[in-house]
């Protein structure tokens, strides 16, 4: 179920390395089957602590197209068993926006029509909680990775953790099922609150997997991202915005000329932006 549509920067959904430091619109959803007791994304919540939006498929593209939008964002609870694909095809034939979606692999493994849903998206964000069967989860996203349909578009993955205590193990598992492959992985705390966010612990597992960042963290040590060919910082950020991005026009490192970004980098957009559309 819709609850809200906003303008976002795009690395607030969160993703790394596209659309760099461009505007999103993201539609979230609620009543997540995870329901976690805290979450970064308040999917959680029941219809009736929420105002409730109608999925209209032409407000949607009137929105992207009078702000420009460059990515739509479905986020939340799952939003793949609350739009069709068609709806997804429409948006895409109408608007100059690419369409993501996050997704929990608990929940998807039982979604019979999640191929299909998956064929029109291009961006993903394979999400893993701390809170809910790790082990099962990881285990499911090697997987899917390793479907031709899902290596195809870009992909993200998004580690949600209570605190700091919780995320080294998870970080792990996750990092050891990527090793090899330039898939960014993002932390995310739950409570919001980063500042026991522990660098160190982050910079070891960057050594075997260097696409490791928190994009919102207010650190810009810990929301930057790192090259995996020379380990120079590629795009510097903090607190979900992007200052600088050192990726010539191919989607090079521009050090070491590593190829990183299949998107086109435009001008980042400095500001912070959470702004309510609907």
């Amino acid at each position: 179920m819709l609850s809200s549509i906003r303008l976002v920067n795009v690395e607030r959904i969160p993703l790394s390395l596209y659309c760099i430091g461009s505007l999103a619109m993201l539609l979230n959803f609620i009543e997540c089957p995870i329901n976690c007791d805290r979450c970064p994304w308040e999917s959680n919540i029941n219809r009736r602590s929420a105002r409730l939006l109608h999925f209209d498929v032409q407000n949607v593209i009137d929105l992207a197209n009078r702000y420009k939008i460059d990515v739509i964002f479905l986020h939340g609870a799952e939003p793949y068993m609350y739009v069709k694909h068609d709806m997804v095809r429409k948006i895409k034939d109408e608007t100059t926006a690419t369409v993501g979606i996050k997704v929990n692999p608990l929940i998807a493994k039982d979604f019979s029509g999640f191929e299909t849903f998956i064929d029109s998206i291009d961006v993903v964000v394979f999400e893993v909680v701390s809170s809910r069967d790790v082990d099962i989860q990881v285990s499911l996203l090697s997987q899917m990775l390793c479907n031709s349909l899902i290596k195809s578009k870009h992909i993200e993955i998004v580690v949600v953790a209570e605190c700091n205590r919780d995320l080294n193990g998870l970080l792990i598992e996750v990092a050891s099922i990527v090793r090899g492959n330039n898939i960014p992985i993002n932390v995310v705390f739950s409570s919001g609150e980063y500042s026991s966010l522990d660098v160190d612990k982050i910079n070891r597992i960057r050594k075997e997997h260097p696409l490791v960042q928190a994009p919102v963290a207010d650190m810009v040590e810990l929301a930057s991202t790192l090259c995996p060919g020379c380990r120079n910082i590629v795009v510097v950020r903090r607190s979900g915005i992007v200052y600088r991005v050192n990726v010539d026009e191919l989607g090079r490192c521009r050090v070491c000329k590593y190829k990183l970004v299949n998107t086109k980098i435009k001008k980042p957009v400095k500001l912070p932006l959470d702004i309510p559309l609907a």
